[in-house]
């Protein structure tokens, strides 16, 4: 099953299926599911897929669920609710390589075991389960307001 905002699509000459890629600026990131759900991303990501117009070692497709490029409950669009000039996630702009779209891909079998730890535990919370601490959910409805420290609705 593909995970939004984990499951990504690579060029198969250079990833193979299951590869994990760390994407440390990504990690904590609060990402915003189809539906309204918030929660934390682990920072990494899992190669599901493949696909032909994914060429070369750093093009990436990154699946976000049933949400559309410009849906502003996307995260990792430029429209996305939690992007802003000091906490920027858009994975949108193919032609900027910012420092905040370094990555690497896990080889060590210590850090592999800890990406698919992560992963498992965000696909359960993506499925209705029981987020721990790490991944703590924000419901819609109860995010804080930063200027006045009160929740939203």
């Amino acid at each position: 099953c593909l995970i939004p905002y984990v499951s990504i699509a690579a060029d198969p000459t250079y990833h193979n299926m299951g590869d994990y890629i760390s994407m440390p600026a990504m990690k904590g990131k609060k990402v915003t599911l189809f539906d309204g759900r918030v929660l934390t991303h682990p920072g990494y990501f899992r190669i599901d897929d493949t696909g032909g117009a994914i060429d070369g070692r750093t093009r990436f497709d990154f699946y976000t669920g049933p949400l559309g490029l410009r849906q502003k409950k996307n995260s990792f669009s430029d429209n996305g609710e939690f992007n802003t000039k000091e906490h920027s996630i858009s994975m949108e702009n193919n032609e900027v390589c910012s420092a905040r779209k370094t990555y690497k891909k896990v080889n060590s079998s210590k850090e592999k075991a800890l990406a698919k730890a992560s992963i498992a535990e965000f696909e359960r919370f993506v499925n209705g389960g029981v987020a721990s601490a790490s991944h703590m959910m924000v419901p819609a409805s109860k995010k804080t307001n930063k200027k006045t420290g009160g929740g939203q609705n």
